[in-house]
């Protein structure tokens, strides 16, 4: 669902480009390709960690499963 801004325009979720429809931000947002992962706060912590600190063992099993999961797909 689009979300409104105090200007009466519709934003796309992701890019935040303003629309004069609800629909045309949906839109936008779909043509994105984008793919949701479900993360626990604790994986997206350590994902985050990662990331900054290149510890590899920061990246548990839950963690990897989670993100080669959708590869598969």
């Amino acid at each position: 669902m689009a979300l409104k801004n105090n200007k009466g325009k519709y934003l796309c979720s992701y890019c935040e480009k303003q629309f004069s429809h609800p629909q045309e931000a949906d839109q936008c947002r779909d043509s994105h390709d984008l793919i949701y992962i479900a993360l626990t706060r604790t994986d997206l912590n350590r994902l985050l960690m990662f990331i900054r600190l290149k510890d590899d063992e920061l990246l548990t099993e839950s963690l990897v499963k989670s993100l080669t999961k959708l590869r598969r797909n």
